[in-house]
């Protein structure tokens, strides 16, 4: 007797882990998926909020009908492509959600996909959680801004005492001719990037201004003008205001 109930038993329990592996199997052999996508709104890995919506994956050309579930309930039927599904979070509690979704082919099979989660987040939740990502990128930003700023004015300030005429050396970035004074320089690295160029300081007017490469004939054209202003007057020139300021000097002590 206790021989054929320990049978049974081992019997039930060969049923019931046959039974579990199939369904695990079945589950593991469905053709279709979903995935979860933010439309519009915060999202920080699976913490989201916003207007998200549901889309399935797999050949939806053989589908009839797509029930999407969240946490075992349903939120809506869809039986025509592209089978998508919209919501808004805050339409549902904040916290933890599975979605799956039931599948109905032509065939007259059905699937389930496999579960995927989320965390939904009020919308204080949100902004708070935005503020605390943002505010230390903006200040590495600001110091990033500040350092450039003055790192240049050095540089500026450094270039001004130079009285002879040096070659200009251009580097990777290029350089561009100033808005202000006209003269060329090198692009810095330490220019701030922005959509239309790089701000950066002249070298040798001091003038902030936004610039772009210049080609190489528009620097060309820049430096020879910049290297007349470095070259010394004619003699004759010369001569002659040395003349006058001797004239100016013997008035000055005829006068004592």
């Amino acid at each position: 007797m206790k021989k054929n109930w320990l049978v049974g038993v081992i019997g039930a329990l060969a049923l019931l882990g046959l039974l579990g592996i199939q369904a695990v199997s079945a589950q593991a052999e469905s053709p279709f998926s979903i995935s979860l996508r933010r439309d519009f709104g915060y999202g920080n890995g699976t913490s989201l909020q916003g207007r998200l919506s549901l889309h399935l994956k797999g050949d939806s050309a053989q589908v009839t009908r797509v029930e999407y579930l969240m946490d075992g309930k349903s939120m809506g039927v869809l039986t025509a492509e592209p089978f998508s599904l919209a919501f808004n979070t805050d339409d549902y509690p904040a916290g933890g959600h599975q979605f799956t979704a039931r599948v109905e082919t032509k065939d007259g099979k059905s699937y389930e996909t496999p579960p995927i989660s989320a965390n939904f987040l009020t919308a204080d939740q949100a902004q708070t959680d935005t503020k605390a990502i943002l505010l230390p990128i903006l200040g590495i930003t600001a110091v990033a801004i500040l350092i450039s700023f003055g790192a240049q004015a050095l540089m500026t300030r450094k270039s001004k005492t130079s009285a002879v005429y040096q070659k200009v050396v251009y580097g990777a970035l290029g350089g561009a001719v100033c808005k202000r004074c006209g003269k060329p320089f090198s692009r810095s690295i330490l220019g701030i990037n922005i959509v239309v160029g790089k701000l950066e300081r002249c070298p040798h007017c001091g003038k902030w201004q936004i610039t772009t490469r210049a080609s190489t004939q528009t620097l060309a054209e820049a430096e020879a003008e910049l290297e007349k202003q470095y070259q010394p007057a004619p003699a004759a020139q010369v001569g002659a205001q040395e003349t006058k300021d001797l004239l100016d000097d013997s008035r000055y002590t005829d006068k004592l």
